[in-house]
């Protein structure tokens, strides 16, 4: 808790005085925000931030982290969106945070900018050159997607993103994009262990059934991604396919990521190994401490610390166990208050 609030102590004082808020832009670029959607990453690290500041006040009931995030939230609502400054970022994340500002917040400003920018995707706004559009998904509008293509991490970001607007508006439209792009995924371009992104060249998905062995990059950070938006088609259908790829991916693609003494971490989760291979890069697939691009070794802290909430459901018909583990649940049915204890 101590290091929790010294954190957010450093965050309100790096703050600006209109809620903007990312350090490296402040510091380093002169205060000069905006200019490089593509790879700027400032919305990315936005949303990372708004989901850290409702985890926070969902865990202890404080509202200064969310505070901090919803004035980050009105100023970048003040700059983009309809009759305002056109664009998109170039890594999808900040859709579904948005959504679940909206949902800790009531504030349905936050839903409509996570419209917006779904709505905006696809529509060559920020300047990617058509040979590396689908990259940044920016190669299809949303709603006419019929594949996963591009970087696997950007392209279940922005999955999730859209399932979470889908289940606060009902538009049925994009329910039938995600539907088509699941299809494709799970039919031709998803590893028998789960894992996804089959390129080590922008850590893309390849063409239907490119699943090399051996330089298969699939990256711990796309099987995140893809247990986050399977949990959401499960939670909008109510089909066990969607917990049984979250089941697979959590424990044969997603879980070489992390080393047995849970030290060190790894980018690539290729099904074959053959001694070094220069393909992916210096380290040569091999699990370090930290990385320069520090992407997977929280995004694993964050969905081990997580597990508990993709354990089960509950619909007016019960209680439903999506995984096989340990655990004590306690539900509110129509008979009274139920505990339920399962052991594995």
């Amino acid at each position: 808790q101590r290091m929790a609030d010294d954190t957010i102590d450093l965050l309100a004082a790096a703050q600006r005085p209109d809620g903007y808020l990312n350090s490296y832009v402040t510091v380093v670029r002169g205060d000069v925000r905006w200019q490089d959607l593509k790879h700027g990453h400032e919305l990315y690290c936005a949303g990372h931030l708004f989901q850290a500041a409702v985890a926070h006040h969902r865990m202890t009931g404080s509202d200064r982290l969310l505070t901090i995030a919803r004035r980050l939230a009105d100023n970048i609502d003040s700059v983009f969106g309809p009759g305002k400054r056109r664009g998109v970022c170039g890594h999808p994340e900040v859709e579904t945070a948005l959504v679940e500002l909206f949902r800790a917040t009531g504030e349905r400003r936050y839903l409509a900018l996570a419209s917006y920018f779904i709505d905006e995707r696809g529509q060559g706004t920020i300047g990617i050159p058509p040979h590396q559009a689908a990259v940044y998904q920016e190669h299809v509008p949303v709603r006419q997607a019929t594949s996963v293509e591009g970087h696997a991490v950007r392209a279940l970001y922005l999955t999730a993103g859209v399932a979470d607007v889908y289940m606060e508006t009902g538009d049925v439209t994009l329910l039938d994009a995600l539907e088509r792009q699941w299809r494709d995924m799970v039919s031709h371009k998803l590893y028998i262990t789960g894992g996804v992104g089959s390129r080590t060249h922008m850590e893309a998905f390849g063409e239907p059934y490119e699943l090399p062995n051996d330089i298969g990059y699939c990256e711990t950070c796309a099987q995140i991604a893809s247990i986050q938006w399977n949990w959401r088609m499960l939670l909008i259908t109510g089909d066990g396919r969607y917990a049984d790829l979250m089941e697979r991916t959590l424990f044969n693609g997603f879980l070489s990521g992390r080393s047995l003494d849970g030290l060190r971490t790894r980018y690539e989760n290729p099904l074959l190994r053959r001694g070094y291979k220069p393909v992916f890069g210096s380290h040569g697939n091999e699990r370090r401490e930290w990385y320069d691009c520090a992407c997977c070794p929280p995004n694993i802290m964050r969905l081990l610390s997580s597990l508990a909430h993709y354990m089960a459901t509950q619909t007016a018909e019960g209680i439903q166990i999506h995984h096989y583990a340990p655990c004590e649940l306690s539900a509110d049915l129509d008979g009274g208050r139920v505990r339920l204890r399962a052991k594995t």
